[in-house]
């Protein structure tokens, strides 16, 4: 993937490795939008990074990712890259029956419900300019596939990978944590 010249919005990037990706793509000469939940945060951002561009928004809130895909649209018609980075981690035991499911399904909800509905909001003109998507996740409920082990994306988890005698489905050879 090309890195400079390119118009990037990352969601969640008020904070966190959200910030460090928008920091990164900004000193590599890329024109970089972010999101997040919180306006004070967005504002404390921009003061301290003023080629930064910041949007609030919520991918938890359907009307925020259409009010967002609009004015992005139309304030940087060369978009090209969309980072899926928002998300939250609600700290539950998964190794129990839940008492009450809404927390987990509000995670959920927000960890895919809400990278489903940003790629579509931002699919056309991704695609018009020839874009890339990049899905950032690091939530916990990987450990539903594994859950003695650490927390590994379920993606990346079992995924089929060539061997002498041909393709077997078996763990990566690398490690993302211990």
């Amino acid at each position: 993937m090309k890195l400079t010249g390119r118009t990037i919005l990352i969601t969640g990037g008020s904070a966190g490795i959200g910030v460090a990706f928008a920091l990164k793509f900004l000193e590599l000469g890329n024109q970089v939008i972010v999101t997040g939940r919180r306006q004070s945060a967005l504002d404390e951002l921009k003061a301290k990074y003023p080629k930064l561009h910041t949007v609030q928004s919520d991918v938890a809130d359907p009307a925020q990712i259409a009010f967002l895909a609009k004015r992005v649209k139309a304030g940087y018609p060369k978009l090209d890259v969309l980072m899926n980075n928002a998300g939250i981690m609600l700290h539950k035991n998964l190794k129990a029956p839940a008492a009450d499911l809404d927390g987990l399904m509000t995670e959920v909800n927000i960890n895919v419900g809400g990278v489903i509905r940003m790629n579509s909001a931002f699919i056309d003109i991704l695609t018009a300019n020839k874009g890339t998507v990049i899905n950032v996740s690091s939530a916990p409920l990987s450990c539903l596939c594994r859950p003695r082990r650490s927390t590994v994306r379920p993606s990346r988890q079992f995924t089929p990978i060539p061997s002498r005698s041909g393709s077997s489905w078996r763990k990566p050879a690398w490690r993302l944590s211990n």
